[in-house]
Protein backbone atom coordinates (compact mmCIF):
# COMPACT_ATOMS: atom_id res chain seq x y z
CA UNK A 1 0.00 0.00 0.00
CA UNK A 2 1.16 3.50 -0.84
CA UNK A 3 0.26 6.58 1.19
CA UNK A 4 -1.50 9.05 -1.10
CA UNK A 5 0.43 12.32 -1.15
CA UNK A 6 0.08 15.79 -2.59
CA UNK A 7 3.02 18.00 -3.41
CA UNK A 8 2.32 21.55 -2.24
CA UNK A 9 4.19 24.79 -2.79
CA UNK A 10 3.55 28.35 -1.65
CA UNK A 11 4.19 30.90 -4.39
CA UNK A 12 6.10 33.87 -2.95
CA UNK A 13 5.96 37.42 -4.25
CA UNK A 14 8.63 40.14 -4.31
CA UNK A 15 11.18 39.63 -1.50
CA UNK A 16 9.15 37.04 0.42
CA UNK A 17 10.98 33.92 1.57
CA UNK A 18 9.28 30.53 1.93
CA UNK A 19 10.66 27.95 4.38
CA UNK A 20 9.38 24.35 4.39
CA UNK A 21 9.81 22.38 7.62
CA UNK A 22 10.19 18.69 8.34
CA UNK A 23 7.76 18.51 11.29
CA UNK A 24 5.27 15.70 10.69
CA UNK A 25 2.51 16.68 13.09
CA UNK A 26 -0.19 19.23 12.31
CA UNK A 27 0.61 20.78 15.69
CA UNK A 28 3.63 22.46 14.06
CA UNK A 29 3.67 24.80 11.07
CA UNK A 30 4.86 23.18 7.84
CA UNK A 31 5.31 26.28 5.67
CA UNK A 32 6.60 29.62 6.95
CA UNK A 33 6.48 32.75 4.77
CA UNK A 34 8.61 35.74 5.77
CA UNK A 35 8.37 39.27 4.37
CA UNK A 36 12.17 39.36 3.90
CA UNK A 37 15.09 36.99 4.57
CA UNK A 38 16.27 39.09 7.55
CA UNK A 39 13.08 38.06 9.43
CA UNK A 40 14.14 34.40 9.56
CA UNK A 41 15.57 33.57 13.01
CA UNK A 42 18.97 31.91 13.25
CA UNK A 43 18.67 28.50 14.96
CA UNK A 44 22.13 28.93 16.49
CA UNK A 45 20.83 31.84 18.60
CA UNK A 46 18.57 29.53 20.64
CA UNK A 47 19.43 26.88 23.21
CA UNK A 48 16.07 25.12 23.02
CA UNK A 49 14.36 23.98 19.81
CA UNK A 50 10.99 25.14 21.20
CA UNK A 51 12.34 28.69 21.58
CA UNK A 52 13.57 28.66 17.98
CA UNK A 53 10.21 27.37 16.73
CA UNK A 54 8.40 30.07 18.72
CA UNK A 55 10.66 32.75 17.17
CA UNK A 56 9.92 31.36 13.69
CA UNK A 57 6.18 31.69 14.35
CA UNK A 58 6.53 35.18 15.84
CA UNK A 59 8.67 36.55 12.99
CA UNK A 60 6.80 35.12 10.01
CA UNK A 61 4.14 36.88 7.96
CA UNK A 62 2.10 33.70 7.69
CA UNK A 63 2.33 29.99 8.29
CA UNK A 64 0.46 26.96 7.05
CA UNK A 65 -0.04 23.53 8.61
CA UNK A 66 -1.47 20.40 7.01
CA UNK A 67 -2.81 17.13 8.46
CA UNK A 68 0.60 15.49 8.20
CA UNK A 69 3.85 16.49 6.55
CA UNK A 70 6.00 13.76 5.03
CA UNK A 71 8.93 16.07 4.31
CA UNK A 72 10.36 18.47 1.78
CA UNK A 73 11.10 17.42 -1.78
CA UNK A 74 12.07 18.99 -5.11
CA UNK A 75 9.92 18.63 -8.22
CA UNK A 76 11.13 20.11 -11.50
CA UNK A 77 13.55 22.33 -9.57
CA UNK A 78 10.86 23.67 -7.23
CA UNK A 79 10.87 23.11 -3.46
CA UNK A 80 7.64 21.46 -2.33
CA UNK A 81 6.12 19.98 0.78
CA UNK A 82 4.88 16.38 0.70
CA UNK A 83 1.46 16.22 2.39
CA UNK A 84 -0.36 13.07 3.45
CA UNK A 85 -3.87 13.15 1.96
CA UNK A 86 -4.95 9.68 3.05
CA UNK A 87 -8.59 9.69 4.19
CA UNK A 88 -9.08 13.45 4.54
CA UNK A 89 -7.19 16.68 4.02
CA UNK A 90 -6.84 19.73 6.20
CA UNK A 91 -5.04 23.05 6.02
CA UNK A 92 -4.66 25.60 8.80
CA UNK A 93 -3.47 29.11 7.90
CA UNK A 94 -2.30 31.94 10.18
CA UNK A 95 -1.74 35.43 8.73
CA UNK A 96 -0.21 38.28 10.74
CA UNK A 97 -2.04 41.51 9.88
CA UNK A 98 0.99 43.63 10.80
CA UNK A 99 3.14 41.97 8.13
CA UNK A 100 3.87 43.46 4.74
CA UNK A 101 2.14 40.44 3.22
CA UNK A 102 -1.32 41.14 4.64
CA UNK A 103 -3.96 43.18 2.80
CA UNK A 104 -7.73 43.20 3.33
CA UNK A 105 -8.42 42.64 -0.36
CA UNK A 106 -6.12 39.60 -0.67
CA UNK A 107 -7.34 36.02 -0.71
CA UNK A 108 -5.81 32.55 -0.77
CA UNK A 109 -5.88 30.49 -3.94
CA UNK A 110 -5.37 26.77 -4.45
CA UNK A 111 -4.36 25.82 -7.98
CA UNK A 112 -5.65 29.15 -9.30
CA UNK A 113 -9.07 28.90 -7.63
CA UNK A 114 -9.97 31.30 -4.81
CA UNK A 115 -10.48 29.50 -1.49
CA UNK A 116 -13.84 30.42 0.05
CA UNK A 117 -13.83 28.89 3.52
CA UNK A 118 -17.63 28.77 3.83
CA UNK A 119 -17.76 26.33 0.88
CA UNK A 120 -15.99 23.63 2.90
CA UNK A 121 -17.74 21.55 5.56
CA UNK A 122 -16.17 21.68 9.06
CA UNK A 123 -14.12 24.74 8.10
CA UNK A 124 -13.87 28.05 9.93
CA UNK A 125 -12.43 31.57 9.90
CA UNK A 126 -11.36 33.77 12.80
CA UNK A 127 -10.33 37.37 12.42
CA UNK A 128 -8.66 39.15 15.33
CA UNK A 129 -7.16 42.60 15.62
CA UNK A 130 -3.63 41.50 14.72
CA UNK A 131 -4.12 38.24 12.84
CA UNK A 132 -6.58 36.06 10.99
CA UNK A 133 -6.76 32.29 10.79
CA UNK A 134 -8.73 29.78 8.89
CA UNK A 135 -9.05 26.04 8.86
CA UNK A 136 -10.17 24.10 5.81
CA UNK A 137 -11.00 20.42 5.52
CA UNK A 138 -11.06 18.43 2.27
CA UNK A 139 -9.93 21.34 0.12
CA UNK A 140 -9.20 19.22 -2.93
CA UNK A 141 -5.44 18.85 -3.13
CA UNK A 142 -4.55 16.94 -6.29
CA UNK A 143 -2.78 13.65 -5.68
CA UNK A 144 0.85 13.55 -6.81
CA UNK A 145 1.32 9.76 -6.70
CA UNK A 146 -1.71 7.97 -8.21
CA UNK A 147 -1.25 4.19 -8.24
CA UNK A 148 2.06 4.70 -6.43
CA UNK A 149 3.65 6.54 -9.36
CA UNK A 150 4.88 10.11 -9.02
CA UNK A 151 3.23 12.25 -11.70
CA UNK A 152 4.86 15.61 -10.94
CA UNK A 153 1.60 17.37 -10.07
CA UNK A 154 2.30 20.29 -7.71
CA UNK A 155 -0.54 22.03 -5.86
CA UNK A 156 0.12 25.77 -5.64
CA UNK A 157 -1.06 28.01 -2.83
CA UNK A 158 -1.01 31.74 -3.44
CA UNK A 159 -1.98 34.73 -1.33
CA UNK A 160 -2.80 37.58 -3.69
Amino acid sequence: MVTPIAYVEFVAENEQVVVYTSHMSSAYPHIFVYDIAADIPNADDFEQPADYRRACEENCALYISFKRNLGKDTVNGRDVLTCDIDGWQSMYVYVRKTSGLYAENKAFYLNGKKIVVSEYENSSTYEGEYYMTFSIENMGLKRSNPNGRINGVVNTIEYK
